[in-house]
């Protein structure tokens, strides 16, 4: 779901509004388990297009997401391999810790973020789920940069996984929980 299009849509229908309908799947974990949420619902839902529509979500999107994971199943059956379907938010959040183990901050008493390696300030999107939120540890996808530097797509993490997951890279970082 992160290499898609944006999975709202922009229209707004009976009172309706995106962010309403964000906070409607929103996980504590953040925007990527958000977005783990909303799949299983479209796919829960027999990926209906009318429920997509009721719920603003962006059919396209989804079914472009279906079609990725329908790949990477296919793919992985052709290598001998099992691709499970993991309900452990843990689980799910380690695996993406190992993939974006370089973007990982904490929050830091002066009230922004800080980058593990390099101290870089970040603050969180408006758009995340977490916005009003501060987690001590946190990943993100990306970077946007305006008059401050926003994190998008986070997730929460814990900070052990750190050295459990990329010791190589933060062996010479202290770490504490």
């Amino acid at each position: 779901m992160l290499q898609v299009n944006n999975v709202f849509t922009r229209s707004q229908r009976g009172g309706k509004t995106v962010n309403k309908m964000k906070f409607k799947f929103a996980a504590q974990e953040g925007d990527t388990m958000t977005y783990l949420n909303i799949f299983k619902f479209f796919e829960e839902n027999n990926k209906s297009r009318s429920v997509c529509k009721e719920h603003l979500l962006n059919y396209d999107v989804l079914c472009q997401a279906a079609n990725i994971l329908k790949r990477l199943k296919s793919l992985y059956k052709r290598y001998g391999k099992d691709i499970s379907s993991s309900n452990d938010d843990t689980d799910i959040r380690k695996c993406l810790l190992s993939g974006l183990f370089v973007n990982a901050a904490y929050y830091h008493h002066t009230g922004v973020y800080k980058t593990f390696r390099d101290d870089f300030n970040l603050s969180i999107h408006p758009s995340c789920v977490l916005v009003s939120e501060r987690p001590k540890y946190v990943i993100f996808n990306e970077v946007l940069g305006s008059s401050q530097n926003y994190m998008k797509d986070i997730t929460v993490i814990e900070s052990d996984w750190l050295l459990e997951v990329a010791s190589h890279y933060y062996v010479n970082k202290f770490v504490t929980s």
